[in-house]
């Protein structure tokens, strides 16, 4: 337990790091009008993406405690359940979302940013929380990094070579960064701890969705605010405000 909870604070410690350096340097290129179209359709998406998956990771790691044997079958469930609730959340997100946003925001970058926060993103959080059920600190702490680690390193590409520092440019390159991160933790638990075997206990789809509504409470909570400030105050103001909120 020790040495799990040391490697974890070490891992959150250069999550938070690179968090800085990723914001200050997306924040810089766009502008606080950018950002702040940005980070309204973000925070929307995020509070979405806590649906994706219908709780199969929590529920994962209820079951892998309890019987690691069984880890493929609570793989394959979380799977199912993800391969249900993400594509539909996705089509509802981004017909939904254009009317809840400023209509100067490119259709096509909040398809970009959907697509990141609730089918790539959730991959990868899908698999730290794999890594989880064994206690695999390591592991966990590692995919951790490597979200906001490339994602980082997409800010610090874009940030050098794009001519026009706007949502869409930005939106292209994040969802590109975190479709590698998602892949590639996915692969990785198949990798070390095998491949999922296709069976559902439908009978947990409710306790999934209390998961899930726990997780959704609380990003909506945090995050709600952006877009409120975008109705009631512009994407500049937005912008300033989410700057000021990290």
């Amino acid at each position: 337990i020790a040495g799990n909870t040391g490697v974890m604070t070490v891992g959150i410690a250069i999550q938070i790091l690179l968090q800085a350096v990723y914001f200050i340097l997306v924040t810089r290129t766009m502008g606080a009008r950018s950002y702040g179209a940005f980070i309204s359709v973000s925070a929307m998406a995020g509070i979405v993406s806590a649906f994706s998956g219908w709780g199969g990771d929590q529920l994962l790691i209820r079951t892998v405690a309890n019987a690691r044997d069984q880890f493929p079958r609570a793989l394959g469930q979380a799977l199912i359940y993800f391969f249900i609730s993400a594509p539909v959340l996705t089509v509802g997100a981004v017909l939904i979302f254009p009317f809840l946003t400023e209509a100067s925001i490119p259709w096509t970058a909040i398809v970009l940013i959907v697509f990141s926060e609730v089918i790539f993103a959730r991959a990868n959080n899908l698999a730290i929380n794999c890594f989880q059920a064994f206690e695999r600190g390591p592991d966990m702490a590692s995919l951790g990094i490597l979200l906001y680690a490339v994602r980082a390193i997409a800010a610090l590409v874009w940030g050098s070579t794009t001519k026009d520092p706007g949502p869409l440019s930005w939106a292209w390159f994040y969802s590109a960064s975190s479709l590698v991160a998602g892949a590639f933790s996915m692969l990785l638990v198949i990798q070390r701890l095998g491949g999922p075997t296709w069976q559902v206990r439908w009978s947990d789809w409710k306790d999934g969705g209390f998961f899930s509504l726990q997780m959704g409470s609380f990003i909506g909570f945090r995050d709600i605010d952006k877009p409120l400030v975008v109705a009631l105050a512009g994407l500049s103001q937005a912008g300033l405000y989410a700057a000021a909120f990290r």
